[in-house]
C-alpha cells in the first residue's frame, strides 16, 4: 500500500493450468491492504476450480470467449472444449464473485457477425459483456490489420439491435480502461476496449510482473525490470525505492502500429493481457 498499490490480477498465459494457483490467491488474500484479487482465464478448467477460486478470496473473473459456436470455438483455440468454457461460465455465476466478466476480441470475418448473439446471452446469463479491439502482438501481426474491427463499429453493430445509452457509472467493479453502454431495454450494461483506435495509455496505471520476476511497465514497453534477484538480497526499503523510481519511468505508448511504440511487440502470452 505504500506505493498505492491496491489490486492484483492474475493473468497469463493460462493461469488455471498451474497446480499452485489456488494457494498463490490464498496468499495474496492474506494481504491486509488489498481491495481486489481478480483472475483472466480461458475457462476451460474453470468448472473444476470455480469454487476452490472463490473460496481462497478470488472476487473477480474474466474469461476470455471469442464466439458463441461450437466448431468456430474450435477453429480459433485449436481444442474442442467449448461446452467446457460454458460449464465453467455457468458454475462462476452461481458463486458470489462480484462481477464474471466475458472477454470477447472481435475479428472481421472470424467473429465479428456475432455481436448480436453476445449481446442477447450475455443480458439473458447477466454477464459483463466486454469488446476488445483486435491489438498488434507479434503472433497476429501477419493478419492484424485484416481483421482488426474498431469500437465504433462494434458500437454501431450494437445499434442496429436498439436505442445505445452510455453509462457513466455502472454497480459493479469497473476499474479498467472499458468504456460502458446499455442498450435502452436491457438490464447489463456491455463494455469497449478501445485499446487502439482510441487509446488509454495517459490513465493506465499498470504494472506487470511475470513468473520469473522481472517488472513490466506496459505490453509494450521492451524494458523488463529484474526483480527477483533485488528481492533476495535487498531490505524492503531498498526494494520499494527501486520499484518506486521503476514506476515513475512508466511512459505512454499506443499499441496503433504508427511508430509511437517504436518495433517492439510482445508475445502475449508471456506476460498475459
Amino acid at each position: 500500500m505504500r506505493l498505492g498499490i491496491n489490486k492484483i490480477k492474475i493473468t497469463g498465459g493460462e493461469p488455471l493450468t498451474r497446480p499452485d494457483t489456488v494457494p498463490i490467491i490464498e496468499k495474496i488474500a492474506r494481504i491486509p491492504f488489498l481491495d481486489d484479487i481478480s483472475l483472466t482465464t480461458n475457462g476451460v478448467l474453470l468448472k473444476f476450480l470455480a469454487e476452490d477460486l472463490r473460496r481462497a478470496g478470488l472476487k473477480r473473473i474474466n474469461i476470455s470467449l471469442d464466439t458463441l459456436d461450437r466448431r468456430k470455438y474450435k477453429k480459433i483455440t485449436g481444442a474442442d472444449r467449448f461446452y467446457d468454457v460454458i460449464e465453467g461460465i455457468e458454475k462462476a455465476l452461481r458463486l458470489d464473485f462480484s462481477a464474471v466478466k466475458i472477454n470477447v476480441v472481435v475479428m472481421r470475418g472470424i467473429n465479428d457477425g456475432e455481436i448480436r448473439n453476445f449481446l442477447e446471452w450475455a443480458e439473458e446469463k447477466k454477464l459483463i459483456l466486454r469488446f476488445i479491439e483486435y491489438m498488434p502482438v507479434r503472433n497476429t501481426l501477419e493478419n492484424w490489420r485484416v481483421h482488426f474491427v474498431s469500437g465504433n463499429e462494434i458500437l454501431s453493430e450494437a445499434e442496429k439491435i436498439g436505442e445505445l445509452k452510455k453509462e457513466e457509472k455502472v454497480n459493479f467493479p469497473a476499474n479498467g480502461p472499458a468504456e460502458y453502454f446499455r442498450l435502452k431495454n436491457n438490464k447489463i450494461p456491455f463494455g469497449i476496449i478501445n485499446a487502439v483506435s482510441s487509446p488509454f495509455c495517459f490513465r493506465c496505471n499498470r504494472i506487470r510482473i511475470d513468473s520469473n520476476g522481472s517488472l513490466f511497465l506496459c505490453l509494450y514497453d521492451e524494458r523488463a525490470f529484474n526483480l527477483r534477484n533485488v528481492i533476495q538480497s535487498e531490505i524492503d526499503n531498498e526494494i520499494l525505492s527501486l520499484i518506486r523510481r521503476i514506476i515513475l519511468d512508466k511512459r505512454s505508448f499506443n499499441p496503433n502500429l504508427s511508430g509511437v511504440c517504436g518495433t517492439y511487440l510482445p508475445f502475449m502470452c508471456h506476460i498475459g493481457g
